[in-house]
């Protein structure tokens, strides 16, 4: 089946798919689960929309087009209903507002990619705003983002449950190697990522030690989940999402026992997957491990180069549109690679600046929430966030996971960032707490008791 990369390509896919009758009952389906959505509010929502990315690499029986096109309304959804708990962006978060705006800006300039990029932009926009709102309203207390976390957890399972699933027909050799993913060229990177994402929270849920049964599932779910990764061979994801991404929890962690358990531990599942490659595949095990272990860039270097010469000749101040990086295939042959270099292309120098200035400040601010965080669940759930913004961060330098509105990268960066905000307050509203004076109220509610007087004025 042809991929087709664009919205309304996916509801003609999806349309090929189940025929029209079909494409009724899923329709009827999406609005049972608008209607729950609204009821429910954004805890529902977002739970469905990591369910939705945890299902972004399955090609079966048009999973992948459903799972798209349901990301798109799930957006949507988030978007209307967060208007009942809204909070204000910070300051610092108006920063990828910005970005999203310029990238529509610049549509005009996308030439014949222009309705693409419209819907790209469009999509950046409904991202930022219902991710960041719905973030930043359903966080009201430590638990729920706790709850938020566990959905995660949720996610990585459904990921690896349709990963074991589908495994035989996705393992296909190819010239160079056998690895786990579609035939299609982005198919295993699209794969790796749609589970990657979650691996800190799944990591959160093996550190935490408030609730057993999430622990254990946690280790569990921790095991099969690394192998599948491995089988990708997509390093990005395996050391960006996994290792990267968990150092801020694991070597900052109270309780360095359990973290050179959970190190070993990792180590462990690292070697027992290259076991079963060369138990499972013996002929093709050298080829895969070299490809998931080699020094090199696989030729990145002269992509980057073309990329930036591409940059500097087309985008360097003024950007052509969110989505015109895909031009890059037909001027020097490939993607970009780096969700910097399409950053730019799509939004220019300013937009470039924007999105930088936005991850340095994110990961300042998480590294003053885990300095300032009273209690060790609020300092693991910073070392978590800083670990998303740190992970993601060094995944784009290899990998366009940023610039693209509709995968779970920006998702899941304006998701940390909106967390570090709401962590940020809530720490401040206790710290305020803590320090109220009680001695006024005290004072007078004496004063109430000698004269005999009700004191729930004072109380």
């Amino acid at each position: 089946m042809e991929f087709k990369s664009d919205f309304f390509g996916r509801i003609q896919s999806l349309i090929e798919t189940f025929g029209y009758v079909g494409l009724l009952a899923l329709i009827a389906l999406a609005l049972i689960v608008a209607i729950v959505s609204l009821v429910r509010g954004t805890g529902f929502t977002l739970f469905l929309l990591f369910f939705s990315y945890a299902l972004g690499g399955v090609t079966y029986g048009g999973i992948l087009y459903m799972a798209t096109v349901a990301r798109w309304g799930l957006l949507v959804l988030l978007g209307i209903s967060v208007f009942k708990g809204y909070i204000a962006p910070r300051p610092a978060m108006l920063l990828i507002y910005v970005y999203a705006i310029l990238g529509f800006l610049y549509t005009p300039f996308s030439g014949r990619l222009q309705m693409y990029c419209v819907q790209q932009s469009l999509l950046l926009l409904v991202v930022v705003f219902a991710v960041s709102s719905a973030t930043s309203g359903y966080i009201n207390s430590r638990q729920k983002l706790e709850t938020l976390f566990k959905m995660g957890i949720f996610a990585a399972f459904v990921w690896t449950a349709t990963s074991i699933v589908f495994v035989r027909g996705y393992m296909h050799a190819t010239t160079e190697w056998t690895r786990f993913g579609t035939e299609d060229e982005m198919g295993p990177v699209a794969l790796a990522f749609s589970g990657a994402f979650f691996a800190p929270m799944l990591v959160w849920g093996v550190i935490q030690n408030r609730e057993k049964f999430w622990r254990i599932a946690s280790v569990a779910i921790l095991v099969p989940f690394v192998f599948m990764l491995f089988l990708t061979a997509v390093r990005s994801a395996l050391f960006g999402m996994l290792v990267i991404a968990s150092l801020p929890l694991l070597l900052m962690h109270g309780k360095p026992g359990r973290t050179i358990v959970i190190i070993v531990l990792i180590g462990v599942l690292l070697s027992i997957s290259t076991l079963l490659v060369f138990v499972i595949l013996p002929e093709r095990a050298d080829l895969l491990l070299g490809r998931l272990f080699e020094a090199s860039t696989t030729g990145r270097m002269e992509i980057w180069r073309g990329g930036l010469d591409m940059v500097s000749r087309n985008a360097l101040l003024i950007g052509r549109g969110i989505g015109s990086d895909a031009l890059s295939k037909d001027q020097i042959g490939h993607g970009f690679h780096n969700s910097y270099l399409s950053i730019w292309h799509n939004t220019g120098l300013p937009g470039l600046m924007l999105v930088l200035l936005f991850i340095a400040i994110y990961t300042k601010k998480a590294m003053r929430t885990i300095r300032n965080s009273p209690s060790r669940e609020y300092s693991d759930i910073s070392k978590v966030l800083l670990g998303y913004i740190l992970g993601i961060a060094a995944v784009g330098l290899i990998e366009s996971v940023v610039a693209y509105p509709a995968r779970s990268g920006i998702v899941m960066l304006i998701f940390a960032a909106a967390a570090i905000d709401r962590v940020e307050a809530l720490i401040a509203e206790e710290q305020a707490l803590d320090a109220f004076d009680y001695t006024y109220l005290d004072e007078q509610r004496a004063v109430c008791e000698e004269l005999g007087e009700p004191d729930y004025e004072w109380g």
